[in-house]
């Protein structure tokens, strides 16, 4: 006997996740994130998000398939911190990564506490293009561990940036979407690798900001960004 098929919910993509969480705690106004995947890097990237100071509130139980998370978003420089306290950032690297960028651009002062293996991993790449556009970032400890610590350089400016070797293209992605306070653009002297990552930022990056915030000049190697963080937007996560 033949039974009738059953329907199967496929969770969102991670990765797509992440980004679509940064991009509409960016975006002004009120965001609306279809299908966001709960897995656990998506969940303590977006109590990070809380203790940053970016409302949100979930219509529908968080995963299921007609749920949807609506974020308060606002631009890096509006950010304000609930407390003094570390943010905890879990074991993610791209949330680790994504936040530095984010308030790298910001003016707040923020302790980020990444989990012991998170910590052990190689994040200088990012930290010295963030320091090279004007972000304070420290290596600090307590008697919890490791204390990943940025104090905002208030926006990146109007400027080129080289990049001699990209090593991870979770440093362009996580640039690309601090970026917004004004034009900016990006060279590099090798091709990145995994560049798919890339292409996934620069298609959401478009969704939310505009056709034309991101525009690849030169193949692999020079991107012009332009202004503009997007507002009241709606994005929906595919599996």
């Amino acid at each position: 006997m033949r039974t009738a098929p059953s329907a199967i919910h496929l969770p969102g993509c991670k990765s797509a996740s992440q980004r679509a969480l940064v991009l509409g705690a960016l975006a002004g106004g009120e965001n609306r994130i279809h299908g966001l995947s709960a897995c656990r890097d998506s969940m303590e990237l977006l109590a990070a998000l809380a203790a940053c100071g970016v409302e949100h509130r979930w219509e529908g139980v968080p995963g299921a398939e007609a749920a949807s998370l609506i974020l308060r978003g606002a631009a890096p420089q509006e950010w304000q911190p609930r407390s003094q306290e570390p943010i905890s950032v879990g074991e993610g690297a791209s949330t680790l990564r994504f936040l530095m960028a984010t308030l790298g651009a910001g003016i707040a002062d923020v302790r980020l506490r990444p989990a012991a293996a998170l910590a052990a991993r190689p994040h200088g790449e990012l930290v010295q293009l963030l320091q090279g556009l004007g972000a304070e970032v420290t290596n600090e400890s307590d008697a919890s561990g490791a204390l990943l610590r940025i104090r905002g350089c208030g926006g990146f400016g109007a400027r080129r940036v080289e990049i001699p070797k990209l090593r991870s293209s979770q440093t362009l992605s996580a640039l690309w979407m601090a970026a917004g306070d004004a034009p900016i653009t990006w060279s590099l002297a090798e091709n990145p690798s995994s560049r798919g990552y890339l292409d996934l930022t620069a298609e959401m990056m478009r969704h939310v900001r505009g056709d034309t915030v991101l525009r690849e000049v030169e193949s692999q190697r020079l991107w012009e960004q332009a202004a503009g963080f997007g507002a009241d937007v709606s994005v929906r996560v595919l599996a």
